[in-house]
C-alpha cells in the first residue's frame, strides 16, 4: 500500500453489510481493503443502490457515490467499478492499482463458466457451504460447453463433496467424491470418498451410544479427523 491509512475518512453510524462473507463495513478504508483482497469473488449485487446510498449518507461521500452510479449506468462491471473506487480513494499504490487493473482484464477474458466457478470456490473458501453447493449445482445444471472437461467436472463434484462433508453430510459427500473420481481419476477424490464413508459409519455408531455421550466432543473429534484426511 502507498501509505498508512487509519480512518482518514468518516466512520459510518450504520455499517454496510456484505452478505457473502458475512462482514460489516464501517469505513471507506475497510471497503477498499475488501474490494482489493476479494477481487475474484465479488458479487455483482454489491455494486448497487444500497452501497451508493450508504456511501452518500453514512460516509458523506455523495460525489463518489454519484460517480460510481454513473460508471454502473455506463455498463461498467462490478470489478471495474471497484477499480474506479480504489483509484479515487488513493489508498493503494500505482503498482497495486495496476495489478488490480490487470486482473480486471484477465477476469473479463475468462468465460462466464470459469468466472462462476471461481465465485463458487470463493464461497467454499469462506465457509458459505450452502451457497457454494447451490453455486456448484447451477454450474452442473447449466451444461455449459466450458464445463464439459472431465477434470473440471471432477473438481466441481469434489468440491461439492467437501461442502457436504463440512456440513457433516458424510454419505452425500461420499457420493460426490465418487462422481469426482469417475471424472478426474484422482487419488485425492478416492481417498476423500473412503474417509467420508468412514466418518458416516462413525456418526452412525455415535448415535447408538448412551444418551450421556459427549456429542460436542464427538463432533469436534470427527471434524478434526476429517480435516486431517481431506482438507
Amino acid at each position: 500500500m502507498s501509505d498508512l491509512w487509519i480512518c482518514r475518512e468518516q466512520t459510518a453510524s450504520k455499517p454496510f453489510l456484505l452478505e457473502v462473507p458475512g462482514i460489516e463495513i464501517w469505513t471507506i478504508e475497510e471497503l477498499c481493503f475488501y474490494f482489493y483482497r476479494s477481487r475474484d469473488g465479488l458479487e455483482d449485487e454489491v455494486m448497487g443502490e444500497p452501497l451508493f446510498e450508504w456511501l452518500s449518507e453514512e460516509l458523506k461521500l455523495p460525489r463518489l457515490a454519484a460517480a460510481l452510479l454513473q460508471e454502473k449506468q455506463q455498463g461498467k462491471t462490478t470489478l471495474w467499478c471497484a477499480w474506479f473506487l480504489l483509484k479515487e480513494i488513493g489508498m493503494y499504490s500505482e503498482e497495486e492499482l495496476e495489478d488490480f487493473r490487470s486482473f480486471c482484464y484477465i477476469w473479463e477474458s475468462k468465460g462466464e463458466f470459469d468466472r462462476q466457478k471461481m465465485k463458487a470456490d470463493k464461497l467454499l473458501l469462506n465457509k458459505k457451504y450452502l451457497r457454494s453447493i447451490k453455486a456448484y449445482q447451477r454450474l452442473l445444471d447449466a451444461k455449459h460447453p466450458e464445463g464439459e472437461d472431465p477434470q473440471l467436472q471432477g473438481a466441481i463434484w469434489h468440491n461439492l463433496g467437501v461442502a457436504h462433508a463440512r456440513l457433516f453430510l458424510f454419505e452425500e459427500a461420499a457420493d460426490y467424491f465418487e462422481k469426482a473420481y469417475r471424472q478426474n481419476g484422482k487419488e485425492e477424490s478416492k481417498t476423500a470418498k473412503e474417509t467420508a464413508l468412514a466418518m458416516a459409519e462413525q456418526a452412525e455408531q455415535a448415535c447408538l451410544e448412551p444418551p450421556d455421550q459427549d456429542w460436542e466432543g464427538c463432533l469436534f473429534r470427527m471434524r478434526e479427523e476429517y480435516k486431517k484426511k481431506v482438507m
